[in-house]
């Protein structure tokens, strides 16, 4: 099933997006993966995607977007489409969730390596940037911020 949840993180991954309408001379198009479809609030349709998305909040946005694929369940239906949207959705935000663990451990180990030398900068493991980090000194918590893909991890 789809979720609220996993269409905010697929529309915060650039997963899902919104295009012109392939079939008409204006308005928006919701697209993930090949496939698009037409949204349910006709304000998409009057509108380019930079004007449709300027006017929506982030949670109206995802509200839109499930309620349409909501309605694609109806066995009659659209339901081999859901099923393309919902597994192509689940596998790319699983992906990048993934990933971004693995930037995030890698910085760790690269900032404990640093922090055993006695060093209080190191070469970013994402990028090659510089990397500075520190303690802050009134509650200990650890501050790193890399200068070039601006990487930034504050515990």
């Amino acid at each position: 099933m789809i979720t609220k949840e996993l269409i905010t993180n697929g529309i915060e991954e650039g997963i899902i997006q919104f295009v012109p309408d392939p079939n008409a001379c204006m308005g928006t198009v919701c697209q993930i993966g090949e496939h698009w479809f037409c949204l349910s609030d006709l304000a998409a349709a009057e509108r380019s995607p930079d004007e449709y998305l300027a006017s929506m909040t982030p949670k109206g946005l995802a509200d839109e977007v499930y309620e349409t694929l909501y309605s694609f369940m109806d066995p009659d239906e659209l339901a081999d489409e859901y099923a393309y949207y919902e597994a192509y959705l689940k596998e790319r935000v699983e992906d990048s969730q993934s990933n971004q663990i693995s930037d995030i451990l890698a910085m760790l180990e690269a900032c404990q390596a640093a922090k055993s030398k006695g060093d209080r900068t190191f070469t970013c493991p994402l990028c090659g940037g510089l990397v500075e980090w520190w303690q802050v000194p009134y509650n200990g918590h650890l501050r790193i911020v890399c200068s070039k893909c601006k990487m930034r991890l504050i515990q």
